[in-house]
């Protein structure tokens, strides 16, 4: 599980908006490409109560729960590497520059 310390936010000081959801997500991220590195599959999982693992998990006020990351060895081999260029939108029809 991926918690933000909500006590050492950083808030952007123009709207107050605290980064924990992003800087949570940024870390969920490096440590999904680090087990690929690592040969192992990983799952993010965001579908859960967080009021539930707070009070099982025993988690101090100032942590937040805001993911989840399942991480094992894949079952099936590998995906093709190239499979994104027929399964996704394609970049110019995604992305608009001005």
């Amino acid at each position: 599980m991926v918690c933000a310390d909500k006590s050492k936010a950083w808030k952007r000081p123009f709207d107050g908006m605290v980064t924990t959801d992003i800087d949570a997500s940024i870390l969920t991220d490096h440590m999904m490409l680090m087990a690929t590195e690592l040969g192992l599959g990983s799952v993010w999982i965001c579908y859960f109560k967080p009021d539930v693992l707070k009070q099982v998990l025993e988690l101090p006020e100032n942590l937040e729960p805001v993911n989840i990351l399942a991480l094992g060895y894949p079952a099936e081999p590998e995906a093709d590497k190239d499979r994104h260029s027929q399964t996704r939108i394609p970049m110019d029809e995604l992305v608009q520059y001005k």
